[in-house]
Order: structure tokens, then sequence, then C-alpha cells
């Protein structure tokens, strides 16, 4: 994941099911572990995708990347 967020500041996540159980901010950085994720960006949580749509569409900047991936709403 980090050689994609080379040259970012912040992260923006709008996680489902069992993602919301995984603390994004203490994830590991650097191999002896010393540093944490909240350490280098600053990281939003967003409670659906609607209310990250919204904030990111009034957002202009080139060089952004949206994911969305397993939603599965059967």
């Amino acid at each position: 994941m980090m050689p994609y967020l080379k040259n970012k500041r912040s992260i923006q996540l709008s996680p489902s099911g069992l993602l919301h159980q995984i603390a994004f901010d203490a994830l590991q950085t650097g191999t002896d572990g010393s540093q944490l994720l909240i350490d280098q960006y600053e990281i939003n949580y967003y409670s659906n995708l609607r209310d990250l749509f919204s904030k990111s569409s009034s957002i202009k900047n080139d060089q952004t990347i949206t994911l969305v991936g397993g939603a599965n709403y059967d």
C-alpha cells in the first residue's frame, strides 16, 4: 500500500463490514514498527460512501484516486 501513498498527505476511508474492526490509524508503516499510519497521514473516516463522495466532489485535485470494492448488498 505504501507505494500508492507516496507524496500524499491524507487518506479517506469508508470501511464496511469487518473492515470497521481494523484500526487503520495503528497500522505500522516502517519495517521496524516505529511509525504508524497516523504519524504520516491525515486519516478521515466516513460512515458511508455518500459522505465520502459529497466531500470529494468539492475537492479539485488532478491526483486523486477513489477505490471502491467488495460491496455486496445482497
